[in-house]
């Protein structure tokens, strides 16, 4: 490796570690980063949020431009309840990780394991508030591992809806609904391997993840 490419990756590691300890210091700041990065990683640029913030927000005081969402430092004098909580609810992400806290994920976790029956109730809810929409179930397992009675491993479900974003570009949010699960488990491969394959012909995808 030449010493041009060790110069940049020490400079990566020293600006993310320099963020880090900024954020420490300043949870305004790390807000205003999350809800940046929030954006981006749906695939939206940074300059293009003012573009699906509601024009009631953006021109409430203490008002939002282009320019303020370029980065943290100018986004966060900006930040108000309004702003996050629609954020929040725009990309389904939980408010109090948009507020800065490090002890929760940031996606919404949605965890009947005890009482699974009740996941239909809530799809059929989703299903009535957002009509217009893709929708996936993904289970995610680790790659390698066997599905089957008697297998064992980790086991996620994701519900994903998509729909149109920017410049007909697709967007998507995402629910979390199993919480640290493992196949090995009975009443998991009972209860959900037949529900799920019974429905992988309209909405679920089998995905393995290593």
């Amino acid at each position: 490796m030449s010493w041009v490419g060790e110069a940049t990756g020490l400079w990566g590691v020293l600006s993310k570690g320099w963020d880090w300890w900024r954020g420490r210091r300043d949870p305004a700041r790390r807000a205003a980063q999350r809800l940046i990065r929030a954006f981006e990683a749906h695939g939206v640029a940074r300059q293009q949020i003012i573009r699906l913030v509601p024009a009631a927000i953006a021109q409430a005081k203490p008002g939002l431009g282009m320019a303020d969402c370029s980065s943290p430092e100018q986004l966060k004098p900006k930040l108000t309840p309004a702003l996050l909580d629609w954020a929040a609810g725009y990309l389904n992400l939980r408010r109090d990780w948009l507020d800065g806290r490090e002890d929760v994920p940031p996606h919404l976790v949605v965890d009947h394991y005890k009482h699974p029956s009740r996941y239909g109730p809530w799809l059929q809810a989703r299903k009535a508030e957002a009509a217009d929409v893709q929708r996936y179930l993904s289970v995610w397992k680790a790659y390698g591992t066997p599905v089957g009675p008697g297998a064992d491993g980790p086991l996620c479900l994701v519900y994903e809806e998509t729909i149109a974003g920017l410049d007909g570009m697709e967007r998507s949010r995402y629910w979390l609904l199993a919480d640290g699960w493992t196949m090995g488990h009975a009443p998991v491969w009972k209860t959900w391997r037949p529900w799920c394959m019974w429905r992988s012909r309209r909405v679920c995808w089998w995905w393995a993840r290593s």
